[in-house]
């Protein structure tokens, strides 16, 4: 009877195993998010939230996990004290900083503001304009190349409410969903 119950166990263990799902909850590549931002606006929670929001529609979980915006921010920041470069991102300065957070993939957003502005109407009504170019990159680090790069030049608004004036910050966030709305990628395929 003990040899019968054994055996069974060993037949029961072995079909779990055999028959065990894969863990679809865990993720497989992982993804930095890098910006160069004007420093007016670098710092602005909305601006950062969408930016990331836009990497979490590119990368979909459960195949892609979002690494840590600050923490890549940290690498960054000392990536460019020790080069001393600022703006301009090359490829190599992108990988680097990708993989010093252990990326496989980067998803690299730098914004140049070309302008900003009020705006009168002739009714003497007003509203804050922002003009901005966005180069938006995938750069796959293990085989050094971009998945994906587009370079878009878009203007924002904000029209006043009733209750609370317009401002150039949410102006230049305007332009930038705006850039950040047209990257359409299924990264899925890569």
């Amino acid at each position: 009877m003990k040899k019968f119950i054994l055996c069974l166990i060993v037949l029961f263990s072995l079909t779990a195993v055999c028959f065990a799902q894969p863990n679809m909850n865990s993720a497989t590549e992982k993804v930095a998010v890098l910006t160069d931002l004007p420093a007016s606006i670098a710092n602005t929670y909305d601006i950062k939230a969408r930016i990331v929001q836009t990497a979490t529609r590119v990368f979909p979980y459960p195949r892609f996990e979002i690494l840590s915006y600050d923490d890549t921010v940290v690498v960054k920041k000392n990536f460019v004290k020790e080069r001393g470069i600022s703006g301009n991102w090359g490829k190599s300065d992108i990988s680097f900083v990708g993989s010093m957070v252990n990326a496989d993939y980067v998803f690299f957003v730098s914004v140049t503001d070309y302008g900003a502005g009020r705006v009168y109407n002739e009714d003497d009504s007003s509203y804050d304009m922002s003009s901005i170019r966005c180069d938006i990159k995938i750069l796959d680090i293990s085989n050094d190349y971009y998945v994906y790069e587009d370079s878009i030049d878009m203007e924002g608004y904000d029209i006043p409410s009733y209750w609370e004036s317009s401002s150039q910050i949410k102006a230049y966030s305007d332009a930038l969903q705006r850039c950040l709305d047209t990257v359409n990628i299924d990264m899925r395929q890569y």
